[in-house]
């Protein structure tokens, strides 16, 4: 398939898809660098996006697009990239912010307590116990729905593995590496359920290239551009 010859192509994605402040701009971005032929490119999603946000916004788009039901004229591609929300594993504590929801002093009592508490311990804490906003079997059932929506109208979807997040990362929050590459696990199990799904792998370390090292999970200008790559290679096989 060439992106040419689509009528449209929509992007399913959390924070990693968009530009990076006086990092990554627009036009550096895997889902603009796809954009050919006037092609419109629909970026549906935003930053801290998980699973459960993202079936969501496709059902809501259901109706709209036709993603549930066949059309005679027209061609679509689906581009789902998300999961690191939904995967990255956080130290019970993290419910604890909270206290930054209280009037007017919360902010600072937040600030000042997780700077001089939380952050050095994190690490300690979170090897004790650590938990995900969207648990392993939830993430597969937000999953399967969102590939049984376009099973319907057999609209070809692309399914993108997440990549594994920067050792200095992991270091911070241990068991990140792990679970991202558990959440993957899951991908392709239910990549090949469906015919008209296609899982796009990264066979690239991402290490040394992300916005930073403090970072470590949001691509860099040379990270969109592999990206792009491996989508533009994917498309071969549709």
């Amino acid at each position: 398939m060439n992106i040419s010859e689509l009528e449209a192509v929509f992007v399913y994605t959390d924070s990693t898809g968009f530009p990076r402040s006086n990092e990554v701009s627009l036009a550096q971005t895997w889902p603009i660098l796809l954009s050919e032929s006037a092609v419109p490119i629909m970026i549906r999603g935003g930053g801290g996006y998980t699973s459960r946000d993202i079936l969501r916004n496709i059902q809501d788009d259901a109706f709209y697009f036709s993603f549930d039901r066949k059309v005679e004229n027209g061609k679509s591609l689906v581009i789902l990239f998300f999961g690191i929300v939904d995967s990255a594993p956080r130290p019970v504590t993290y419910k604890l912010k909270i206290i930054s929801k209280v009037p007017v002093i919360g902010g600072r009592i937040w600030s000042k307590f997780s700077k001089i508490v939380l952050q050095p311990t994190r690490p300690i804490i979170q090897k004790i116990w650590r938990y995900q906003l969207v648990s392993p079997a939830n993430f597969r059932k937000n999953l399967n729905q969102i590939c049984k929506i376009f099973e319907k109208s057999d609209i070809k979807v692309l399914l993108c593995e997440n990549p594994i997040p920067s050792s200095y990362v992991n270091i911070r929050s241990p068991g990140f590496d792990k679970s991202v590459q558990k959440y993957n696990l899951i991908k392709r199990e239910v990549a090949k359920q469906f015919s008209n799904v296609i899982l796009v792998e990264f066979e690239k370390n991402f290490e040394p290239e992300y916005v930073s090292k403090k970072d470590g999970h949001h691509f860099s200008a040379l990270d969109h551009e592999y990206i792009r790559s491996r989508i533009r290679d994917s498309l071969e096989q549709v």
